[in-house]
């Protein structure tokens, strides 16, 4: 069947059951969101692991999956779950596979629709190859934008990439019992045949082997460890790390196949780890969960939201300050330098909700010189604990706190 000719048969009348069934699904969707957005914020606020959790949100703006794509918005929590938490201390191949495999990547950039030209439906249905994600895979993911790639290395990693689909379910029935409803599954029937060269070396493998092993060369190549190396760095360390240090990284992740937990560890005995005084501005949700975390168990209580929950709460925070909740603008994820988050607008932001935190923060701290040294200890200067005691009131020394120069960095 043509591709006009199967639209045309899939037309039915619309008798506004389709328009409450679209309603319906928008709403279950937010509220999952929601959901997913509350667990994860109680999971940074409440953890005694807190560089884990910083690891966890690095590897998930690297491999941004946005709901400026609606559809996936239901699935983003379970992406960052099940793709990224697993494998952050893993190897580097482990954690793009299954970031690649995962429904909500192969939505967001449309692989689930890609088609190979000349397999069975490319050739019965007309339809054909996407190249999105194959082209973020090199450009954002792996490599970099020098990485050394062509176009034609794109093309040949998107035809190896056909096939790599989503297996949409009808929703279950009442008292169905069913893990999940989107899954990650791989359509031979749309995928390219042949073999692919991919930056000098072919692939022949035939099914969704041919991709995994061409994702699993990639990940391996130098290019692959000083842009990821440099992203760490910079996310860490300083908007503008020394070449030595990201050198130092790269050479560990080479050395060891990408495993992680190795980079890490040079990362943290590197001595630029360790500068003083902090040079990282915050972003607007690291700030936000260093407030959570200093607020102690206060944070529930305190949160500023129009809506219920914790998870709207937050929703509504991040918006508002803002760095919406899982809404990168771009595969590119959110910057990372001071640059972009620094303007006086931004800034004035995070002044206006420490006033609104600080006012209800009140009913649950008494002893704001007490909380002051609990939460920055030696690391409070001279000028903040002076005007903390001379605050005419407990919610602007509280307010003081969180919009000061020391607590909006790291």
């Amino acid at each position: 069947m043509k591709a006009a000719e199967r639209r045309e048969a899939e037309k039915v009348p619309d008798d506004g059951s389709k328009a409450e069934s679209r309603k319906a699904a928008r709403q279950l969707a937010r509220a999952v969101f929601e959901s997913e957005l509350a667990l994860r914020v109680e999971a940074a606020v409440a953890t005694d692991q807190p560089f884990v959790e910083r690891l966890v949100r690095f590897w998930s703006n690297h491999f941004t999956v946005s709901k400026q794509q609606s559809n996936i918005a239901h699935l983003i929590g379970a992406f960052e779950r099940e793709a990224i938490r697993p494998h952050v201390a893993g190897r580097f191949e482990d954690l793009l596979l299954a970031v690649v495999r995962h429904p909500a990547m192969l939505m967001y950039l449309d692989n689930h629709q890609s088609v190979g030209p000349a397999s069975k439906v490319g050739i019965e249905c007309e339809v054909g190859m996407n190249e999105n994600l194959a082209r973020e895979i090199l450009e954002l993911h792996t490599l970099g934008v020098n990485g050394g790639y062509t176009q034609a290395d794109i093309i040949a990693l998107a035809q190896m990439l056909t096939g790599w689909g989503v297996l949409l379910r009808p929703a279950p029935t009442a008292g169905e019992a069913r893990p999940d409803d989107t899954a990650y599954r791989f359509a031979g029937a749309r995928h390219q045949p042949g073999p692919q060269r991919l930056l000098g070396r072919d692939f022949d493998a035939k099914d969704a082997r041919q991709a995994e092993d061409a994702l699993r060369f990639v990940a391996r190549q130098p290019a692959t460890a000083r842009f990821v190396c440099g992203k760490l760095a910079r996310h860490f360390v300083a908007d503008t790390p020394s070449a030595k240090l990201v050198d130092a990284l790269s050479a560990v992740f080479v050395e060891s196949g990408g495993d992680l937990r190795r980079v890490v560890a040079a990362l943290l005995a590197h001595p630029e780890s360790w500068a003083s005084p902090p040079s990282k501005l915050r972003t607007p949700e690291e700030w936000l969960i260093a407030v959570g975390r200093a607020l102690g168990p206060a944070f529930n209580n305190t949160q500023s939201g129009r809506f219920e929950g914790p998870g709207a709460a937050w929703v509504y925070a991040q918006d508002w300050i803002g760095q919406p909740a899982f809404n990168a603008p771009s595969p590119a994820g959110w910057p990372d330098t001071q640059e972009a988050w620094s303007s006086p607008e931004q800034l004035l932001r995070r002044i206006s909700m420490a006033e609104q935190i600080g006012r209800r923060a009140t009913r649950y701290i008494t002893d704001v010189n007490a909380w002051l040294a609990g939460v920055l200890g030696a690391a409070a200067p001279a000028v903040l604990t002076e005007a903390v005691a001379g605050a005419p009131n407990a919610a602007v020394a509280i307010a003081l706190v969180f919009s000061s120069p020391t607590f909006l960095r790291r």
